[in-house]
């Protein structure tokens, strides 16, 4: 063993050894400083380590097989011992060694004070640093019929929305607090669970023309009660909106005081009133709350009709057109169109025109009216980006927009860029399920399966599940491997089809089979009579669905480039990794005309994998 040590030594194997890494670590510094400056992909990164690491036992064998002599490289085997210039060669090594070190220190100490760039931070001044968050519980009904909940709910909201723009003053969302709203929970654990600090509760009751609200501000760590004050009124729309006035006003000056911030540090905007028509405000707050809450077609058409009543009682109602755009936004989503034909894209852009006549600083107003331009194929959607980000600007806290937002980039292929907005989303609003619900879609999109599956198990047992995420819960749970969970959850999808070709589908899907495999003729086959097995019927996405699983089989020609449903977000798939190969084809390029993408990529820049191609053409695909 011994002799074989000293032959390493004598063949220089280990100085070689030493060497090449020493050279590789020099060569990888170098790599990572020049390749983003360069803007080479990551990929680039870990190819050239990849190299290194598959060169290293090369090195190795050359260096025990073949010697330097002063004729050149010659087999060792073959070389004179007695010339062998193994020693020389072993000082040189040293020499290169030492050299690669001294390169090494070099990269480090330019890395650390040239090339590191250090975050700029703002000095605030300490008298101006504020860690105030406050929650809004919804508050409670104490009317002798109990038939106000919407009334105090609504009065609730309105003080959040009144708190949101109060700088310095974290506020947690509406969906966050309300879904404590009949909890058993004490305040620290609720505190706790929406991470604030202070909670404000209350109650209503309305009897007759008069009103009773009381109001009460509480650190909810210690039980102390920093505020609490009750308000008698006679009922009308011009008390209500002073007593939202009051009741902000009350809680922002004892916020203030409790943590010494000065006067204008923490500065609210009065509420304005809304309506002088009490009739229609309180249909306004019946029509919100049921929008809020929608689980069902009738939540859609229900809130319609109150949002539409309330405008007639008062046409100059800018909140009530705001909230009737958005109703009329959603409903063919929601596929009330089918049961109540109407032109609801028109309705709700002319909805949201007129909120936006009647005052022009509504944020959701935008977001809605950007929104209403691209309801159906072929809208405009620089103009629909443009509309909701000046909403954002207006409100950058409003997670629909939020939502909304990161909904349309993923649709125009910006998809890894979309993330960012639901995770902005779920920090928002960490109760609003259709942030999961999306971020959960992006990931699956991105081939990032584990994430996709965390994301489609943090639903709330109660939100309700669509075809779609029971299709693609079956996807992503098949590409982890697991062939019999995910036939149990298409199966649930399928349950009126029970002919549907489930453990082929999932074969498919998980083995990565082609197009002319017989588990994807047998479900191509179930697909080409999808209009008579009425595949998904009462769901407005089915065209979408119906796409995408041909395109989850490799059928891409099968793709009815003209059959997608109305709404942005719905299924689609085209920008899925695993369908990349759709991209190169004649139909996605229908697609993408058809949706209208390509103005918005002409003015403001083309997806990742997609270049101009003269004037008024593209491709796309790697």
């Amino acid at each position: 063993m011994n002799r074989f040590f000293n032959e390493l030594k004598r063949r220089n194997v280990v100085r070689v050894a030493i060497a090449y890494v020493v050279v590789s670590w020099v060569l990888l510094q170098f790599v990572d400083v020049v390749a983003p400056l360069l803007g080479l992909p990551e990929v680039f990164q870990k190819g050239v380590l990849l190299l290194l690491v598959l060169g290293l036992p090369i090195a190795l064998i050359l260096s025990w097989a073949y010697e330097l002599t002063a004729d050149g490289v010659k087999k060792t085997e073959e070389v004179d011992q007695s010339t062998s210039l193994t020693h020389g060669t072993g000082q040189k090594l040293n020499r290169l060694v030492i050299g690669g070190l001294v390169v090494a220190i070099g990269f480090l100490l330019l890395d650390k004070f040239y090339l590191t760039t250090e975050p700029v931070v703002e000095v605030i001044p300490e008298a101006q640093v504020v860690q105030a968050s406050i929650a809004v519980l919804p508050f409670s009904d104490l009317s002798s019929q109990g038939d106000q909940e919407y009334f105090a709910d609504g009065l609730s909201e309105e003080i959040l929305n009144v708190l949101v723009g109060v700088d310095n003053l974290t506020v947690a969302s509406r969906t966050s607090s309300f879904q404590f709203k009949n909890d058993e929970l004490g305040l620290p654990d609720i505190a706790a669970k929406l991470g604030v600090t202070y909670v404000l509760e209350g109650s209503v009751r309305k009897a007759g023309q008069t009103i009773r609200v009381t109001g009460q501000l509480i650190e909810a760590g210690t039980d102390r009660h920093l505020w609490s004050d009750t308000f008698d009124r006679e009922l009308t729309t011009e008390n209500l909106f002073a007593i939202q006035d009051e009741i902000a006003t009350a809680i922002v000056e004892a916020l203030r005081l409790e943590l010494g911030v000065p006067e204008d540090g923490m500065v609210m905007d009065s509420v304005g009133v809304a309506t002088e028509n009490l009739s229609a405000y309180d249909k306004f707050l019946r029509g919100r709350d049921m929008f809020h809450g929608r689980n069902k077609l009738s939540d859609i058409s229900g809130s319609i009709t109150l949002f539409e009543k309330a405008i007639e009682e008062d046409s100059d109602f800018a909140l009530g057109w705001q909230w009737l755009g958005a109703a009329y936004s959603v409903a063919s989503g929601w596929g009330l169109h089918k049961s109540v034909p109407r032109d609801y894209p028109v309705l709700a852009k002319t909805a949201s025109e007129r909120a936006l006549e009647l005052d022009p600083n509504l944020a959701f107003a935008h977001g809605v009216r950007g929104f209403s331009a691209i309801i159906e194929p072929g809208g405009d959607y620089l103009f629909a980006m443009q509309q909701m980000e000046r909403g954002l600007e207006l409100d950058p806290n409003n997670v629909t927009m939020v939502h909304w937002y990161g909904i349309v980039l993923r649709e125009m292929g910006f998809v890894k860029a979309s993330l960012e907005y639901f995770a902005m989303c779920e920090i928002l609003d960490p109760a609003f399920a259709n942030c999961y619900e999306h971020r959960a879609r992006t990931s699956m999109f991105l081939s990032d399966y584990r994430t996709a599956l965390e994301e489609w198990n943090r639903f709330p047992k109660e939100f309700v599940r669509v075809a779609s995420f029971e299709i693609f819960d079956a996807y992503t749970i098949a590409k982890m491997g697991q062939a019999y969970a995910a036939r149990l959850v298409l199966s649930e999808s399928f349950r009126d089809q029970p002919d549907f070709p489930v453990t082929s589908w999932v074969t498919v899907v998980q083995k990565n089979k082609d197009r002319n495999s017989p588990e994807a003729r047998r479900v191509a086959r179930w697909l080409d009579e999808a209009d008579k097995h009425k595949i998904l019927v009462g769901s407005s996405q089915g065209a979408d669905l119906l796409m995408f699983l041909y395109l989850s089989i490799g059928a891409y020609d099968k793709v009815d480039t003209t059959a997608i449903s109305l709404g942005p977000g719905n299924v689609k798939g085209i920008w899925m990794k695993d369908f990349a190969g759709f991209q190169k084809t004649p139909q996605f390029k229908e697609v993408v005309r058809n949706m209208n993408f390509l103005p918005y990529w002409q003015a403001r820049g083309f997806p990742p994998g997609c270049r101009a191609v003269g004037s008024d053409d593209f491709e796309c695909g790697n």
